[in-house]
């Protein structure tokens, strides 16, 4: 019975301890009173707290603490008169966007606006860059350039076409309609024929043969058609077979 007595006695101890509140110890915690309590400086009170509320120790002196409140005010209280603040729990992350899922299989992408400006600026750059070679060739025959002139600027076309390739072909990989697609693709091909012509108007310039020449002018006739029908407008053949009456 005895022994039974000082085990209850010891068990009793252990759950007091465990539930008594955690003294702060050092600068820099956050405790908050037990009950309400006075800050003081030696008898003079600064104000009371309350429990709840939140104070910040900046200096501990044996069993007393030198706290300051959310307003600012300090003053001393004991050790036993706070415990130390609760953490209150983390707020959740921002919920992170996620992507949307992937459209029902088989069906179309939906239109990204975007492309017809992608469309509107790539057709405009074919056509004045198929008039700007065919300007220049006209110019390197009519001595108004010389050949290392042509070679220099049909080097930047050149150049310029490779790389609106190579962009394309990157937009071309994304989701697209069938429709933009289309489009796309076309001005890939015309882009690389633009190329071709004014590596041919250079080598042309090069070596003015007449084999160079038709090479030069078999490209444009292949190109053109391309560039007519990706902005809409008709050919010489396709305007007149539209002007030929119909048989009756």
């Amino acid at each position: 019975m005895r022994m039974l007595t000082l085990t209850g006695a010891l068990g009793a101890l252990l759950v007091l301890l465990s539930s008594s509140p955690v003294q702060a110890q050092k600068v820099g915690d956050t405790v908050t009173p037990l009950e309400s309590v006075d800050l003081k400086i030696k008898d003079r009170v600064v104000t009371t707290v309350k429990p709840r509320d939140l104070l910040t120790v900046e200096k501990v002196q044996e069993d007393w603490l030198w706290v300051a409140s959310a307003a600012g005010e300090r003053g001393w209280l004991m050790k036993g008169d706070v415990q130390i603040a609760k953490t209150p729990p983390a707020a959740p992350d921002s919920p992170v966007a996620k992507p949307s899922a992937p459209a029902e299989p088989g069906a179309e992408p939906p239109v990204d606006e975007r492309l017809y400006l992608i469309g509107a600026m790539g057709a405009t750059q074919v056509y004045l860059s198929y008039a700007y070679i065919g300007a220049i060739g006209d110019g390197y025959v009519n001595k108004s350039y010389d050949a290392a002139k042509v070679q220099e600027l049909m080097g930047e076309i050149s150049g310029m076409s490779q790389h609106l390739v190579q962009q394309l072909e990157k937009v071309n990989a994304g989701e697209l309609t069938n429709e933009d697609r289309l489009a796309i693709t076309q001005m890939i091909d015309i882009n690389r024929l633009l190329k071709k012509e004014a590596d041919a108007l250079v080598a042309f310039s090069q070596k003015p043969t007449a084999q160079n020449a038709e090479s030069f002018e078999a490209v444009r006739r292949e190109v053109w058609p391309k560039i007519a029908k990706l902005l809409g407008i008709p050919t010489t053949d396709e305007a007149q077979a539209e002007e030929k009456p119909a048989s009756k």
